[in-house]
């Protein structure tokens, strides 16, 4: 069970909108946590998380201090952990063509979070915490037919996204945080 990327994919699921902080934190933690497991797969588990969540705790503290910077960056993060997740689950191999569709992705999602900050947050929490939930194994709890997963993948989606907009709707939450 991949508990720890569960546990960041829920929380940027529910609450990606209304904690902008924690969506970076969980950003960087979920893409350092899954390419250490690549990069550094000989070494302990324990150093692996201690990377992840270091790199998730300096985003989230970047993202406090420089947030209109931290907006870019964090949606070309999550346009490339969404892209790349979508290419490869539609199996897509490892390439160059597939990096260069996760920066066109991560092009996308920062322009998105840009100039359309509470929707495309809401919209892009929402994709990756299903991304992530989706690459940490949740399928299998809910089935074991793999053709399932496009269909958990969008409920998941359209679930984040109706929570997010209830937290968010006036008298359900604040602006920016």
């Amino acid at each position: 069970m991949n508990l720890p990327n569960m546990l960041a994919g829920a929380i940027l699921l529910l609450l990606g909108r209304r904690l902008f902080w924690l969506f970076v934190g969980c950003i960087g933690f979920s893409l350092t946590y899954n390419y250490a497991q690549i990069i550094l797969s000989g070494y302990s588990p324990v150093l692996m998380m201690a990377i992840s969540i270091l790199t998730g705790v300096a985003g989230a503290m970047l993202a406090v201090f420089f947030q209109e910077v931290m907006v870019g960056i964090s949606g070309f993060l999550a346009g490339i952990h969404i892209t790349l997740s979508i290419a490869q689950s539609s199996g897509f191999a490892y390439s160059q063509l597939l990096l260069l569709i996760g920066i066109a992705g991560g092009i996308m999602g920062s322009l998105l979070l840009i100039f359309l900050f509470d929707w495309a947050l809401i919209l892009l929490s929402s994709l990756a915490g299903a991304s992530i939930l989706i690459d940490a194994g949740i399928l299998k709890y809910i089935s074991s037919d793999p053709r399932l997963m496009p269909i958990v993948y969008l409920f998941l989606v359209i679930s984040g996204c109706a929570v997010q907009a209830k937290i968010s709707a006036p008298g359900g939450g604040k602006k920016r945080t």
